[in-house]
């Protein structure tokens, strides 16, 4: 089943489910009863009483609220039986109004609820996952990408078409499908099949618009470039399996800890579709990644199998705190790499850092991951005002060194709006470092720019830049 064909997707998904932001689609009367009492089901309901609908409001369901609010019964969702045979089931309208909605939806389907509403915030992804597919690239437009970078244009002249790798991809959220991770989720993933035939059929759209110039979204990428190429692949060739969402560090930079609860769909089910399906090109590549640890996520092992089983070379993004058997196989095969970031020389400083006291430990892991296969395991020192001194920056290099690393990637916080002077000092001095102690060095690009390089006027051949 070639990427971009297949049956049309129903609109609203599964059911007979509305998502809206406005209350005056709301139908014009029947029996009102929101799910969910706190901030957003106040203000559905005093908006409802505004409008002066045909709506009756009767009572709030809630997941874990009882007593009343705004003068209302909040009913436990185990009464939502009693509320339809007293009511007639036809004449209530139940309306989700709470941030927890998707797992609401879930809970209610299981109860044989196929026909609710959801009332969403105006700027919620959930408008990307439920528009129709012809509307997706204008709707790419009204936001930002996320890497400021100057529009390209685009239209396809001689030619040359202008591509990224992404766009023969799979990004797997833990919410729901994209193509990069620079984009919103696109599809939800409860019906895995369907998901992937709509994004799909908004991959071809994409294309042709960045044929075209049109899709502005894309052209702020710096990573589409012009190349010599055909229009929608037939198949993923890359894969990014971003569902992992603990972790077992507590990083002081970092803001997507916590984030998502878990996993909103199976993984497994959906890497056992792709396969069965054939929609994996061969020789694909794959990346672990995500809002948590990698190796510690459930699925990593048997997934990661399965995929260099199949000939698939990979990237893993780990903290190397837990040695992962499923690493040294694909290290030993020579078909997976690895980046690890330490983000420290010293112990106390990762301590300080990570929030947890595992700086030997790790480098023990790493140790042993170089030992099966070193040009493939690269560490990444994001270079903060906690640890930008020389002692730190040095004594970095000094157990890389030690330890047979012989490449490192140098970032700086990719959210830091100003760099402070000792932030760019310390770019530079652990750039002259690892040149003068024979280690490759290069620059994170999506977190070091062209310019910020050029700033540092290091007096040797600038490296390359990884993005």
């Amino acid at each position: 089943m070639p990427l971009g064909h297949g049956s049309p997707a129903r609109p609203g998904g599964a059911g007979r489910v509305t998502y809206l932001s406005d209350t005056s689609r709301l139908p014009a009367s029947g029996k009102l009863l929101i799910y969910g009492s706190g901030g957003r089901g106040k203000r559905l309901l005093a908006d409802v009483r505004a409008l002066g609908s045909g709506l009756d409001p009767i009572g709030f369901l809630d997941s874990f609220k009882s007593g009343r609010c705004e003068a209302l019964k909040i009913h436990p969702v185990d009464e939502l039986p009693e509320l339809q045979r007293v009511h007639g089931e036809e004449q209530i309208v139940i309306v989700v109004a709470s941030t927890f909605h998707r797992a609401i939806e879930r809970e209610l389907r299981t109860r044989g609820v196929d026909a609710f509403h959801v009332f969403l915030e105006p700027a919620e992804t959930i408008a990307y996952l439920d528009a129709p597919e012809e509307n997706i690239v204008r709707l790419l437009g009204i936001i930002a990408h996320p890497l400021n970078a100057p529009p390209q244009a685009t239209r396809v002249r001689q030619g040359t078409c202008w591509r990224c790798e992404s766009l023969s991809g799979l990004y797997m959220r833990p919410t729901g499908f994209s193509l990069c991770c620079w984009m919103p989720d696109l599809v939800r993933a409860d019906a895995p099949l369907r998901a992937l035939e709509r994004l799909g059929r908004i991959r071809k759209l994409l294309v042709e618009a960045i044929d075209r110039g049109e899709c502005g979204f894309c052209a702020s990428c710096p990573e589409l470039a012009p190349e010599h190429g055909v229009n929608s692949p037939d198949a993923i060739t890359l894969l990014h399996m971003d569902t992992s969402t603990a972790c077992n560090l507590a990083c002081s930079y970092c803001n997507v800890k916590d984030i998502h609860a878990g996993c909103d769909y199976d993984p497994v089910e959906v890497y056992d579709l792709l396969r069965d399906q054939g929609l994996l090109a061969p020789g694909y590549r794959f990346d672990w990644g995500g809002f948590g640890e990698p190796t510690i996520n459930p699925h990593f092992a048997h997934i990661t199998g399965k995929m260099l089983a199949e000939g698939a070379s990979g990237l893993v993004y780990t903290n190397a705190l837990v040695r992962s058997p499923s690493i040294e196989q694909g290290l030993r095969e020579g078909r997976l790499r690895i980046v690890c970031s330490i983000d420290a020389g010293t112990r106390e400083t990762y301590r300080q850092v990570r929030n947890v006291d595992g700086f030997e430990a790790v480098w023990k892991n790493v140790e042993t991951y170089a030992a099966l296969n070193p040009q493939q395991v690269h560490l990444k020192y994001i270079v903060t005002t906690q640890n930008a001194g020389a002692e730190e920056t040095d004594a970095f290099v000094d157990r890389c060194v030690r330890a047979g690393i012989r490449n490192v990637t140098i970032s700086k916080d990719f959210f830091e709006k100003r760099t402070p002077d000792a932030v760019r000092e310390g770019v530079r001095r652990l750039a002259l470092e690892c040149a003068r102690r024979g280690l490759t060095y290069s620059f994170l690009g999506t977190a070091i720019s062209p310019a910020f390089i050029r700033s540092l006027k290091l007096n040797h051949p600038a490296p390359g830049r990884k993005a």
